[in-house]
């Protein structure tokens, strides 16, 4: 379940016309093949940081690697 992986929220400006959002802060360890997030949505490890903005949606494939797509 992806929600495990959900570690916290955090306040973001991502679009003047929205103003400032809380959106979800997602552990990229604890995502698995077979996860996936419509963004808005942060998504926090040890090396890096990802924003999934708006239109986006974020899949972790058979292989690990988390995978970016426009919606």
């Amino acid at each position: 379940d992806v929600r495990a992986a959900h570690k916290s929220d955090r306040q973001a400006f991502l679009d003047p016309s929205r103003g400032v959002e809380t959106i979800p802060v997602f552990e990229r360890d604890r995502l698995e093949h077979g996860h996936e997030l419509d963004g808005p949505v942060l998504v926090e490890s040890a090396q890096t940081t990802l924003l999934v903005p708006h239109g986006w949606h974020l899949a972790i494939d058979e292989y690990n690697n988390a995978r970016l797509e426009a919606l």
